[in-house]
């Protein structure tokens, strides 16, 4: 709700009250308060929800600060209240003011309620007139790194105002729509993007486009998507804008890119700060990674190999298919640069300008990944993909970024969120492999998997309850990734964490039999290299008994007997809730990799951390050892939980 403070000043009654009525057309649920004075009283009771009278006439009310004290007082849920100094006119608001810290406005000024306190503190010695309001809210907001316009003081040419308003930096903000323009040209193109972000966004897609991508479109049947359609209007209009661009190349149209600014403009008005992409994006997490950004406008760097050469210096520093605008005064300019011809190579080079114009933030590395990259894919977390499949190249990283996002196109309802509950020498550290390598990649998850980012431990139970939140590491928000402990690393309590936060939760499981012979032999092939015995991951536990024997079948014994090791193998009573249990073998990962995630075709790589086990029926164990073991309680409970399967 927004509360009007009116100074009627010598203003009619009739005057004050089409003002009130004109304020109620455009916001039914505002309150209005009008203020007189002593000098000049209404001839009567003005429209309105409060009406005061100033006792003491108008110069008590220099600075204004009781009247918006008292204003906020009787509105208490009021989250702006404006002031307006000709009550002959409606101000003219900012589109979206609920993500400014404030605005002065040329016919006066609107301030969030949570603005008062400091407004207050910093009001200076009580009653003294000159302090003037407006003066002490420009202050305020420059001093806290944001930005306030105001018309300039005509009469004493203080140019000390924006009289093109920009924006505030003080309130972080991310995408509340996304937006893209396509022609028929782009159609398979645009139909990878519509895919691959309904996988990861629910936010509205505004979508500028002709008759034949609107028909593909519609045939998909995917929420959340504003077409708008390409007319005559807007095509004359994009072709004079082009008038003064120079082409460099037929490959770049310049009919579609004047329209972008049409789209992003469409989707800001609509929906607030959007998210402007290009036709051939495919996106492989959520695109907030990184935000929210407190800025104006964040853009993204193309992250060349050499930032000093050639390409980059004449086609600019930023990418201009992929970039985050928080209003139209954003979209203005640029396209007034572009209009001007100041681009040099098309809309791009303008962003170079534009960043020193208004509050800039870049996207990070993770975002807008093409083949401008001198790396692959999958060596980092990789939000979203700029393909350019139609383009020319057979470089290896090209290669793979193409079958990533033609892998990407497949895999709209594989899961987005993948726990792994490892369960010791139950190929455990293949499975993490495949993720870490290609399947985590071409599904867009983050690796969190504590031993690849150099912890060289498992996650505990707090970590894991803030990875199931998505609040650790850096987390993409929303998800996407992949996170991996074993199963003494695990708690019940953590499991339900992750499920209670949709994560699909994984396992593979082995006869304990088998578990214990290669448990024993992969211990002893670390010993006989010269290594510590590597069974446990924890330092305080004393390793002494395991790595003092000389055989399988010594080891066996000690695993079964000695209580240290259990957490190694024995049956969490938690186990069964995990949602995807499998008997550990090729077919259980060929039915993950396909039928659980989509993937076109089973991965082939994937380190396997294979020992010199020669299996449970060939180990070198005697009668005696071989009854002890299937006598053992927490064997025969493996027993009945493989049974169920």
């Amino acid at each position: 709700m927004i509360a009007y403070l009116v100074i009627a000043g010598k203003s009619p009654v009739a005057n004050v009250n089409h003002l009130v009525a004109r304020l109620r057309e455009r916001d039914p649920s505002c309150r209005v308060a009008v203020i007189d004075s002593m000098e000049h009283r209404l001839a009567r009771r003005p429209d309105g929800d409060l009406y005061r009278t100033r006792a003491s006439g108008e110069s008590a009310w220099d600075d204004e600060q009781a009247a918006l004290a008292m204003v906020a007082h009787e509105f208490r849920g009021a989250r702006w209240i404006g002031r307006l100094t000709k009550p002959d006119a409606v101000p003219v608001l900012p589109p979206h003011i609920e993500s400014l810290d404030c605005w002065i406005c040329p016919n006066g000024y609107f301030i969030r309620r949570s603005f008062f306190p400091a407004m207050i503190q910093t009001a200076g010695h009580e009653g003294n007139a000159s302090d003037k309001v407006g003066d002490r809210i420009y202050e305020i907001v420059t001093q806290a790194g944001g930005r306030a316009g105001r018309k300039p003081d005509e009469s004493s040419g203080d140019p000390g105002y924006f009289t093109a308003p920009l924006l505030t930096c003080a309130i972080p903000m991310r995408a509340r729509a996304f937006c893209a323009v396509a022609t028929a040209g782009v159609i398979e193109e645009v139909e990878i993007l519509v895919r691959t972000l309904r996988r990861h966004h629910a936010e509205p897609l505004v979508l500028v486009c002709d008759e034949a991508v609107a028909e593909r479109m519609l045939k998909l049947g995917l929420p959340a998507i504003e077409i708008e359609l390409i007319t005559e209007e807007l095509r004359i209009r994009a072709e004079s804008l082009s008038e003064r661009v120079i082409r460099h190349d037929p490959y770049w149209k310049l009919e579609a890119i004047a329209l972008k600014f049409h789209a992003l403009r469409t989707a800001i008005r609509r929906h607030g700060p959007s998210h402007l992409l290009d036709a051939d994006i495919a996106v492989n997490a959520s695109l907030h990674a990184g935000g929210p950004w407190t800025a104006d406008l964040v853009l993204s760097p193309f992250y060349w190999p050499d930032p000093a050469a050639a390409t980059p210096v004449a086609h600019g520093f930023f990418n201009a298919g992929y970039l985050l605008a928080a209003d139209t005064r954003v979209v203005d300019r640029w396209e007034q640069m572009y209009a001007a011809g100041l681009g040099g190579f098309y809309e791009q080079k303008c962003l170079d300008y534009l960043s020193h114009e208004f509050v800039t933030t870049w996207f990070g590395h993770e975002h807008n990944f093409a083949k401008w990259r001198w790396e692959s894919p999958s060596r980092r977390p990789v939000v979203s993909l700029h393909h350019k499949l139609k383009a020319n190249g057979r470089a290896p990283r090209i290669v793979e970024m193409s079958e990533t996002v033609r892998a990407s196109v497949r895999n709209i309802s594989a899961p987005s969120k993948i726990a792994h509950v490892h369960c010791v020498r139950s190929w455990g550290t293949h499975l993490r492999s495949l993720f870490r390598d290609q399947a985590g990649p071409a599904l867009g998850l983050q690796n969190l998997v504590s031993w690849d980012l150099g912890l060289d431990r498992e996650w505990t139970e707090a970590e894991l309850l803030l990875l199931a939140e998505g609040k650790l590491y850096g987390q993409h928000l929303g998800g996407c990734g992949f996170v991996h402990n074993h199963t003494f690393g695990w708690t019940e309590k953590a499991l339900d964490a992750f499920h209670d936060h949709d994560w699909l939760t994984i396992a593979l499981v082995r006869d304990p039999r088998e578990v214990l012979v290669s448990l024993a032999s992969w211990s002893l092939d670390a010993m006989g290299r010269g290594q510590p015995c590597p069974v446990w991951h924890r330092e305080d536990i004393d390793n002494s008994a395991l790595a003092a024997v000389r055989n399988v079948k010594e080891a066996v014994l000690v695993l079964l007997n000695d209580p240290v090791y259990h957490p190694q193998w024995v049956l969490p009573t938690w186990l069964g809730k995990v949602k995807w249990i499998r008997r550990a073998g090729p077919e259980a990962v060929e039915e993950l990799c396909r039928e659980v995630c989509g993937l076109p075709e089973v991965p082939k790589a994937g380190f396997r951390n294979e020992s010199s086990s020669p299996g449970w029926k060939s180990a070198r164990l005697s009668d005696g050892v071989r009854k002890l073991v299937n006598a053992h309680p927490e064997i025969r409970a493996w027993d009945e939980f493989l049974k169920a399967l």
